[in-house]
């Protein structure tokens, strides 16, 4: 697990996951995954099995949404990187579950205080300066990060389009995940 420190926080690392874990997380089937793997849209093992950290999974995560709307999946690997902390960013709002908090117990107390009040925690820890919820899209394969999807319907512009709720995507990551996306050790 790779670790980072974060100012306040203590260090936050990753946690990894089996194709079976990515599976049950995403929908992409591990057979897919394979498929996926062999044609290099998913990055070749550097160990004997196949393992992704939260950001994979997360990125993997909109780019299976994105192909099962019909976009290839080379063209979602840009998307799928550049939207995967937001959907960090998002499960980490989502409730319990996302994060494995270790440490001091009044420390940790007063770490799940801030998360609970202020959206900056989960903003250093995804790495998200603006927390964007949608990906649009009304002309594949260009796709636009939005705040407010409501808006793009009302438009009265486009006949047919594109919405990723990022916030649901997470949400299920968290829901469907064996274990916490990360770990983060407060210091006592």
């Amino acid at each position: 697990m790779d670790w980072r420190d974060i100012k306040g926080m203590g260090r936050v690392g990753l946690n990894d996951f089996s194709p079976g874990d990515v599976a049950a997380m995403t929908g992409l089937s591990t057979d897919l995954q394979r498929v996926w793997r062999r044609r290099g849209h998913l990055p070749a093992r550097s160990e004997s099995r196949a393992s992704f950290d939260a950001r994979d999974v997360a990125a993997i995560a909109v780019r299976h949404e994105l192909a099962r709307m019909g976009f290839s999946p080379p063209d979602t690997v840009e998307i799928g990187i550049k939207a995967a902390p937001l959907v960090l960013f998002y499960a980490l709002l989502s409730g319990d579950g996302a994060a494995d908090l270790r440490g001091g117990l009044k420390r940790l107390a007063e770490i799940a205080e801030r998360f609970a009040q202020d959206e900056k925690v989960a903003k250093s820890i995804s790495g998200v300066d603006h927390p964007y919820r949608y990906l649009w899209s009304s002309s594949p394969p260009m796709i636009e990060f939005v705040d407010d999807a409501c808006a793009m319907l009302s438009a009265d512009r486009f006949s047919a389009m594109l919405v990723l709720d990022l916030a649901v995507i997470g949400h299920q990551l968290v829901a469907n995940s064996p274990k916490a996306l990360f770990t983060i050790e407060v210091p006592s």
